[in-house]
């Protein structure tokens, strides 16, 4: 791929490339989401909540990489890696998930003058010379 963002990206490449693209979609999610965080309305709650997901992701990938560095040194090395992969996996899917939300409460105002919209042209139709009648 390409070249590591950033240190810990180059670890992960070297010691675990098969979650480096899970990985990177969550390091690209994560910013785009503080991004829209300060957006909203109530952006210290929600920093909260996100900077709690991040923590349980960033305690995940240090076992994983722990593990992966060395397995004889854990019990159940294969096991624990495969569940925290699955678990990054379905991490990324729900920043993925937050994203949308967080677009989508962006849109309240489009949505609200679409139906205005929409039903204007509406009342239109159903009496169309009603433009002519002063």
């Amino acid at each position: 791929d390409s070249q590591p963002a950033s240190s810990e990206e180059e670890i992960i490449l070297r010691m675990a490339p098969e979650i480096i693209q899970p990985y990177r979609n969550i390091q690209n999610d994560h910013s785009q989401i503080l991004e829209k965080i300060k957006e909203t309305d109530n952006p210290s709650e929600l920093e909260a909540l996100h900077s709690i997901s991040m923590k349980r992701f960033r305690d995940i990938l240090d076992g994983y990489l722990k593990i992966k560095a060395s397995p004889k040194d854990y019990y159940n090395a294969e096991e624990r890696l495969k569940q925290a992969k699955e678990a990054l996996l379905q991490f990324d899917l729900d920043l993925d998930e937050t994203l949308r939300k967080l677009n989508e409460s962006q849109l309240q105002d489009f949505e609200i003058s679409l139906r205005m919209m929409n039903a204007r042209q509406s009342n239109q139709k159903d009496a169309p010379n009603s433009s002519d009648i002063y």
